[in-house]
């Protein structure tokens, strides 16, 4: 199901979670690439003369401060936490959006679509004052759309068979094949930045060995090749690759489970559960993502 097609408050979360990722690891990269550079400057010993080492010590005083700029605006824009809040807010939005289109859990049974609508209002507005800290920046991200779309009401007017396929295909398939596609990626990822950071590390060893027997060497790369060892841990600790291609599989596994399940639905009673379901199952993974950055 396409974007547009949620609430609004969704799309304005979607996109505010999307946009401070990417200028939380902008920073997280640039960091890195000062420290890197601070490493190649204090590595350089072309000469011992006062004018060099003066160039070398206003290099590396204007690297560190960058640095500690850097560190500062992390601080204290906090980018992650807002990323890691409205991607939380969009994630249980979509949730409860399937579960309303799906008339299960508090919008099933002889509930009138009237009162669903109430309910889901509702339950939109305890979604968004659960993480009141990025109201402010969600609201330079308010769009004109309204937050039960036309689609949202014609899926949930559509009979049990249509509503089921549609739920099999656009959610459960959807987010399965996501999740394992996730989980390849994060997989390559982890085993791309390790073998970097161990060629690295051998090299800085050989390295070390050359330095020995040749003392004269206008530059020290082992400083430099070990401060890029370092800057690449650092990037796979902040992605968390190792952690995210495990909790990734397992809900690509269930998720294929319930599928099977979903092709079996034959009441509405049985739609409800495998909806709840599934979605316990997606948002137990988001919690997990959750605590796991925090």
């Amino acid at each position: 199901m396409e974007s547009k097609n949620f609430p609004s408050v969704y799309q304005e979360s979607d996109s505010l979670a999307i946009d401070t990722q990417k200028k939380h690891f902008r920073l997280v990269r640039t960091k890195i690439a000062f420290l890197l550079a601070v490493g190649i400057v204090t590595s350089v010993t072309l000469s011992q003369t006062e004018s060099y080492r003066a160039s070398v010590g206003v290099a590396l005083t204007v690297f560190l401060v960058l640095s500690i700029a850097l560190t500062a605006i992390l601080y204290m824009k906090r980018f992650d936490k807002t990323w890691y809040d409205s991607r939380a807010i969009a994630e249980s939005i979509k949730a409860e959006t399937w579960v309303f289109m799906m008339k299960a859990g508090p919008y099933g049974g002889t509930v009138s679509d009237s009162e669903a609508e109430n309910r889901f209002l509702n339950r939109l507005n305890e979604i968004i004052h659960f993480h009141q800290s990025v109201l402010s920046e969600l609201a330079s991200y308010l769009k004109e759309s309204t937050q039960i779309t036309a689609h949202m009401r014609i899926i949930r007017n559509q009979p049990l068979e249509n509503r089921r396929e549609f739920y099999s295909k656009s959610r459960i398939h959807d987010q399965c094949v996501w999740y394992a596609q996730k989980t390849k990626w994060n997989k390559s990822q982890e085993s791309k930045w390790f073998t970097v950071t161990w060629v690295l590390e051998l090299s800085a060893v050989a390295l070390a060995l050359v330095t020995v027997f040749f003392k004269d060497t206008i530059v020290s790369p082992v400083g430099i090749i070990t401060t890029a060892s370092a800057g690449i841990l650092s990037w796979i600790n902040a992605r968390s690759f190792t952690e995210t291609s495990t909790s990734y599989g397992l809900v690509a596994h269930e998720l294929s489970i319930l599928e099977d399940r979903a092709s079996q639905v034959a009441t509405e009673e049985e739609m409800a559960k495998t909806v709840l379901d599934t979605e316990n199952t997606i948002a137990q993974e988001h919690r997990i993502w959750l605590a796991r950055l925090l």
